[in-house]
């Protein structure tokens, strides 16, 4: 059963629906690495900013006609 949106989930959701192809919310970012790269190192620093960021850990789920924060 999903979770209950937030007044602020509800808003995304809703503008999502409304405009599915709009960038509005999206911030597009390009980094380029050169030289070697530690990718055990690189792989445990994306893990802790997806730990310490909820959002990047979201899907949404449509149940009923009505948004949910799935599980």
């Amino acid at each position: 059963m999903p979770l209950p949106l937030s007044y602020g989930q509800q808003q995304m959701w809703f503008l999502n629906r409304l405009e599915p192809d709009s960038p509005e919310y999206l911030v597009p970012m390009i980094l380029r690495l050169t030289g070697p790269v530690d990718v055990a190192a690189l792989r445990r620093a994306i893990d802790e900013i997806a730990a310490r960021h909820e959002i990047l850990r979201t899907r949404y789920a449509v149940a009923g006609g009505r948004a949910g924060a799935a599980r």
